[in-house]
């Protein structure tokens, strides 16, 4: 979503592309670790659940977004990451 807001906005660079990629980036990241077969999906889930409540403010930061846009994003986000970590707490070997 953050490079076609970009790109209607008139403001796409490189800097909003970079920003558009990383999540997807550390997403692959975080599946890492179950492919190695190291532990998981405990931390990782905290670590993913941790950042999808952090990503609204990067559409805050990046200024793009319509404001009925940004309450609906903090709204699906709060949800999504609070019920990510209640899964990663859940999973054997976190606690």
């Amino acid at each position: 979503v953050w490079w076609g807001q970009a790109l209607l906005s008139g403001r796409a660079g490189t800097g909003a592309y970079l920003v558009a990629v990383l999540p997807s980036l550390l997403a692959v990241a975080l599946f890492l670790p179950w492919s190695f077969g190291w532990e998981w999906p405990g931390p990782a889930l905290l670590y993913l659940g941790a950042l999808i409540l952090a990503s609204p403010l990067v559409d805050r930061a990046l200024g793009l977004a319509a404001a009925d846009f940004l309450r609906l994003r903090w709204h699906l986000s709060i949800g999504l990451g609070v019920l990510t970590i209640a899964l990663g707490l859940l999973a054997p070997g976190v606690i």
